[in-house]
């Protein structure tokens, strides 16, 4: 995995400890990045079973905690 993907899941990760929820934008102003950059990183991340998403809420898998 790139470093990158490893920024966004620790983003959410430590979102997720802070708030409870993730949510695209609240990625997007942790990592200062556009949300179409979100957009295709989550998607891709999911994709690569690192994340779910239910909604507008993102959670990590159990291999996306690993990471």
């Amino acid at each position: 995995m790139k470093q990158s993907g490893e920024d966004y899941l620790e983003s959410i990760l430590r979102i997720g400890r802070e708030r409870g929820n993730v949510r695209s934008i609240d990625i997007a102003r942790d990592l200062q990045v556009s949300k179409p950059s979100v957009s295709v990183a989550v998607h891709n991340l999911q994709d690569a079973g690192y994340l779910l998403m239910d909604g507008h809420d993102i959670t990590l898998t159990n291999r996306g905690r690993e990471i």
